[in-house]
């Protein structure tokens, strides 16, 4: 089992235990541009705009929690965290899952979690456009689900605005690893507790119950150098 649990700020923002009362008809509530949102995202590095991207999953995902026993979408947030720190830690699956899962809650948390690997994919090639896009994605589709709006807004303007001081696009490079919990808005974030937090964090993960993680082994496999999920 993954082993994230609900951030404060969006425990905070009182987005669980609503009805669902949206509709849902798939690609077409979330493939949408939003220039000015793109604009702001490639100001952040590659590692930065994954960091988005994952946490803006996370308001999907526990926005609908109470309302399924899906468990795959947490699983590749927890991945998309865990390639933060090294990319070589994750894998993407090759092929459709969970066709099952339909309508307004498991159908939703099956496209967050598509989008998340596209994301990902990105990631991996180094596709700028195409990772920031796919974060507008997750960014449309979280403001489809959540009852009140103005609380992840409001989050998004402002972990974007601390990514971009923290975390800006230098062209070629990824740039550094971003904890899980820069994005937590509400509190203070000093980036010299970035190693210490990004190592607890890998040390908590047990790759035998994502599988969206690879082994040990695997990672070594894919020419890894020290021990994995491990901070090198």
């Amino acid at each position: 089992m993954p082993t994230l649990s609900i951030p404060a700020y969006i425990l905070h923002a009182d987005v669980q235990n609503k009805p669902v009362a949206h509709a849902w008809r798939g690609a077409a509530d979330f493939t949408r541009e939003n220039d000015k949102l793109a604009q702001q995202l490639t100001t952040l590095s590659l590692r930065a705009r994954l960091a988005c991207a994952a946490a803006t999953a996370e308001w999907i995902y526990w926005r609908l929690r109470g309302e399924t026993d899906f468990d795959a979408p947490l699983q590749m947030i927890e991945a998309a965290w865990a390639a933060n720190c090294d990319v070589r830690y994750c894998q993407t699956p090759t092929v459709s899952e969970f066709e099952d899962r339909k309508g307004p809650v498991n159908g939703v948390l099956r496209a967050s979690k598509d989008i998340l690997a596209n994301v990902l994919r990105s990631y991996k090639a180094e596709s700028a456009g195409s990772l920031t896009s796919r974060t507008v994605y997750l960014y449309f589709l979280a403001r489809h689900v959540l009852p009140d709006k103005v609380a992840f807004d409001a989050w998004l303007k402002a972990a974007i605005k601390r990514l971009a001081l923290l975390y800006p696009h230098v062209e070629g490079q990824l740039g550094e690893p971003v904890p899980r919990e820069a994005m937590n808005t509400e509190e203070d974030f000093q980036k010299a507790d970035a190693p210490r937090l990004l190592a607890e964090f890998l040390g908590r993960l047990t790759p035998a119950e994502n599988r969206y993680l690879r082994s040990p082994e695997q990672v070594l496999a894919e020419g890894f150098a020290g021990t994995p999920y491990r901070l090198s």
